[in-house]
């Protein structure tokens, strides 16, 4: 028996959570809006989306009152969609403009909504003024629209200039469903005023019309040759002139514009190198002086009337050097290497297809002096997978201890380009010091007095010092002692470029060697060792045995002696002098 209980209970609970889970409140669909706006005598649906389980009883209510409370004449609301939908036809300002409200119940709750319905009641009014003047050409079309508003909508109604309704006709005239009248095949018998009268039960109005038909402008000259190709710096583009001339309805008057690509072209710009006039007979002169490859492009004449414009155009083409290329980034973080990075000139002014690029760098020490660092040569147009390359870039190798600037060039078969703008950021690239990575080169030793040793060598470039401190170790040694020692002394002076040793012996052999130093230390290359001698010293004593070996004839004899020891010439042999005494 409690057995038989306890599983009664457990469907009960089982139904009874089915019968919770089978109800849902009501909910909106979407949401109905807060205001509407009908003109009188139109109809308007209002809508109560609601959905629930069960499905919720709909309630209408106007102004807080039932509808089954409202008299006979509210008949003409209509509830459809077990009150989903209610459709009021004929509407009335006075009688249906209010708050309408639905409520949706069910057994889980109920929801409502409130929409204020305003009913439009007045005379017809245009949109657009009621006088307008329209101009256009023959044998085109026009739309002349009629863009009302009223409450009830208005009757509209096209009528011409004595008052007679406007009718279509095939091919020439058509009214269209939204109350625009069309002509076709415009001529001047068209001419003249169309009116568009519109009215309802609150009033009437009108919109004139006046309709005017021109002849169409045309040119009696236009600028010529069609394509004009000249060289910058050449006496064929000292001077250019272009000329313009159009005729138009004599109603209307002539504007002339002249444009490069689409930009209108400023009078007595670029310092007074373009040049606009006009002639008695309205003829429109365009003069450019000194043409460069920035005038390169599309010039255009434009004859701009009130209706209607025309335009006549020549492309230009002046062959001149390239735009200045734009270097988008410099990298120096590595110390060694800066990173260049740079892109076409944004414009090609003349076509002419670039050739090569040039990078130029000077640094602070030699601030006066660009040195051509890399030079990139272009094969013709290059592609990547994306399209034509864009961007360029190249690494150049710095010099230790050297504050670097760089600039760009662009080359084409005319010659080069000023070079690149600075950028916004500076283009300075600052490396470490490093130890010297040469030696002064040109070492001589020879002395010029009898007792001494002048080492002389050319200075390095302050840009060659790799750090501050640069200095010189000077080294010597005697090659005539069997085992002659270094002797060395630093020149403190960078720019020194010899020094003297003192109280040395005539004439003796010497290695020698310099090597730069700077603070962080030795160079890394050893220096090459140089021979050189000491100063020379006049002979110690003359040829001896000096006789008459043989006499050939009155004007030629032979004469010996015996050859002197190295150590007693004291200096580079040079020779022996005779001299000859006549008795």
């Amino acid at each position: 028996m409690k057995e038989n209980n306890l599983i009664n209970l457990i469907f009960s609970f089982i139904f009874l959570i089915k019968i919770i889970k089978s109800e849902s409140p009501p909910k909106w669909e979407w949401e109905p809006p807060a205001l509407l706006e009908m003109p009188e005598d139109s109809s308007v649906d209002l809508h109560c989306p609601a959905r629930g389980r069960p499905s919720p009883i709909i309630r209408w209510s106007f102004n807080a009152i039932p509808f089954y409370e409202l008299s006979d004449d509210y008949n003409r609301r209509i509830q459809l969609n077990e009150g989903r939908l209610l459709r009021i036809n004929y509407l009335q300002r006075d009688l249906d403009t209010g708050l309408y409200q639905c409520n949706a119940t069910n057994i889980g709750g109920y929801l409502a909504s409130s929409t204020y319905l305003n009913v439009l009641a007045f005379a017809p009014r245009f949109r657009h003024s009621s006088q307008r003047v329209w101009k256009v050409l023959r044998d085109s079309s026009v739309d002349l629209n009629c863009d009302v508003e009223a409450a009830p909508i208005a009757e509209v109604h096209w009528v011409d200039a004595n008052d007679t309704n406007i009718l279509p006709v095939p091919g020439k005239l058509e009214i269209f469903s939204n109350n625009t009248l069309r002509l076709h095949s415009l001529s001047s018998s068209d001419d003249g005023f169309y009116y568009c009268n519109v009215s309802n039960k609150y009033g009437l109005n009108r919109a004139m019309n006046r309709l005017e038909v021109f002849i169409p402008t045309f040119f009696a000259e236009i600028p010529q040759p069609s394509r004009i190709t000249l060289d910058a710096n050449s006496p064929n583009s000292d001077n250019l002139e272009l000329r313009c001339k159009a005729i138009s309805d004599n109603r209307l008057s002539i504007d002339y514009i002249w444009t490069k690509n689409g930009r209108p072209i400023l009078n007595k710009n670029d310092e007074n190198k373009i040049e606009i006039i006009t002639e008695e007979d309205g003829t429109s002169i365009l003069r450019l002086k000194h043409l460069s490859g920035h005038h390169t492009g599309r010039l255009e004449c434009s004859a701009v009337t009130e209706v209607d414009v025309k335009s006549a155009a020549i492309d230009l083409f002046v062959r001149d050097v390239p735009e200045r290329p734009e270097l988008m980034r410099v990298d120096c973080s590595s110390g060694r290497h800066a990173l260049l990075v740079w892109k076409k000139p944004s414009i090609n002014i003349n076509g002419l297809p670039l050739t090569a690029f040039i990078v130029e760098a000077r640094t602070e020490q030699n601030s006066e002096n660009w040195e051509k660092v890399f030079e990139e040569y272009l094969g013709g147009e290059e592609e990547t997978a994306t399209g034509p390359r864009i961007l360029h870039k190249t690494a150049i190798p710095l010099r230790p201890w050297a504050n670097y600037t760089f600039r760009l060039i662009a080359i084409n078969s005319h010659g080069s380009s000023q070079p690149s703008q600075p950028m916004p950021s500076p283009l300075e690239c600052s490396s470490p010091p490093d130890v010297p990575f040469q030696n002064p080169l040109g070492v001589i030793a020879a002395g010029n007095e009898p007792d001494n040793l002048i080492i002389s060598w050319q200075p390095l470039p302050r840009d060659r010092w790799n750090a501050p401190g640069l200095r010189y170790l000077v080294r010597y040694r005697r090659l005539d002692l069997k085992d002659g020692d270094w002797n060395e002394f630093i020149v403190e002076d960078p720019s020194a470029n010899q020094t003297i040793i003192r109280e040395q012996p005539t004439f003796r052999p010497y290695h020698v060697q310099v090597r730069a130093i700077n603070s962080l230390g030795f160079s890394v290359l050893e220096p090459p060792i140089v021979e050189g001698w000491s100063g020379e010293d006049v002979p110690t004593e003359s040829p001896k045995n000096l006789h008459l070996a043989e006499h050939h004839n009155y004007s030629f004899v032979t004469i010996e002696w015996e050859h002197l020891e190295n150590s007693s010439i004291r200096g580079h042999f040079r020779g022996y002098r005779v001299n000859l005494y006549l008795f």
